[in-house]
């Protein structure tokens, strides 16, 4: 079985800007001097593809913004990335295969996607047919 390639997040020019969404967790005990987190989900919203799909992935995105942290190591050691997970969820909402399509570099970073994304599932309701999709998640650090 041949891993399925992962697909090209869009680049900011091609998201809409109501479609962007980007993660800052908080922390009242950083001073303004410190680097601050961020970590952001491409969007999934792509003209053309089925109902269905475009539901599970917004409902994956939707999730995945809601529990992802920066990691506290990789945000002290200043680490940054872009993860690229693959994933394939079967017709009862579980994932059948869940890998890492293109690591950031760091697997405290990739370890962190794939723990928060096998973590969603299973899904309340999953596809009709089992469903592969490319979920890039990127860390990166701002002040």
């Amino acid at each position: 079985m041949t891993a399925p390639s992962p697909v090209e997040e869009p680049t900011e020019s091609e998201i809409p800007a109501a479609e962007s969404a980007t993660l800052r967790p908080t922390d009242e005990s950083r001073t303004s001097t410190e680097p601050r987190a961020e970590a952001a989900v491409a969007p999934s919203f792509v003209e053309g593809v089925p109902a269905e799909r475009l539901q599970i992935l917004n409902e994956l995105r939707s999730m995945i913004l809601e529990g992802i942290v920066y990691p506290p190591l990789a945000r002290r050691r200043g680490l940054e990335g872009r993860v690229v997970l693959s994933l394939t969820i079967d017709r009862d909402g579980a994932a059948r295969v869940l890998y890492i399509g293109e690591s950031s570099g760091h697997s405290i970073l990739d370890r962190a996607a794939a723990k928060l994304v096998s973590g969603l599932l299973p899904l309340a309701r999953g596809p009709s047919q089992p469903l592969t999709v490319d979920i890039p998640i990127t860390y990166r650090l701002t002040r």
